[in-house]
């Protein structure tokens, strides 16, 4: 879901649900896999809000907040016992190459 409240202001609020393709397969970025016995798939549904401000012509600032509700293929496999959330903030400049 996203929208524009301003010209200058862009929100955008995501919705994403990770799982393994087969229990036998391993978490891409990181590799973990399930322990023996284990067939656990759910990695986990992440929840982002991205909030873009177009300060100038070339100027953006950008906030991108994510949470992750960690799925039992976390859990089980004491990955980790927590869900995670993470916050950027990043300035971009566009240069005129003119």
């Amino acid at each position: 879901f996203s929208f524009k409240p301003t010209k200058k202001l862009y929100l955008e609020l995501a919705y994403h649900h990770f799982e393994l393709a087969e229990a036998t397969d391993k978490w891409y970025f990181f590799g973990y896999q399930n322990k023996a016995g284990n067939l656990y798939k759910d990695i986990g549904d992440e929840y982002d809000i991205i909030l873009k401000y177009k300060a100038t012509k070339d100027i953006d600032l950008l906030a991108i907040g994510a949470y992750l509700k960690a799925g039992n293929f976390i859990t089980k496999n004491d990955i980790s016992q927590n869900d995670s959330s993470k916050m950027f903030f990043q300035f971009v400049y566009k240069f005129n190459t003119k």
